[in-house]
């Protein structure tokens, strides 16, 4: 496991220093797992390395809701004054990120 948690660390990694490099508005991490996709699509498998360490960090997500939750909490004035539009943005965000998990689960399960 230890394997694959250093794997996902350095996509992470790469990601970081592509972002910095060519300055685009995209988090790392995406830039990292945009990577790491394409390795797996290349390959046309998950490395188990990295399936073990995926699957032992699945049940820690939840714990990212806290954050955003004590955003909500803190920041309600930006809320009130922006919250439709965010809703919007997050709905219409929604959409391409629920396509392409329907995409990669579909290509998954061939």
């Amino acid at each position: 496991m230890l394997v694959g948690l250093f794997a996902l660390l350095v996509f992470l990694i790469f990601g970081e220093a592509i972002q910095s490099w060519i300055a685009i508005p995209v988090p790392s991490s995406i830039i990292g797992m945009i990577l790491l996709l394409i390795l797996i699509i290349l390959r046309n498998k998950i490395p188990k390395s990295i399936e073990l360490a995926a699957n032992a960090l699945a049940p820690l997500l939840p714990l990212f809701i806290i954050p955003i939750s004590a955003g909500l909490i803190t920041q309600s004035a930006i809320i009130e004054q922006h919250g439709l539009k965010l809703l919007v943005i997050l709905t219409l965000s929604l959409i391409p990120g629920v396509l392409v998990t329907a995409a990669v689960l579909r290509w998954r399960n061939k």
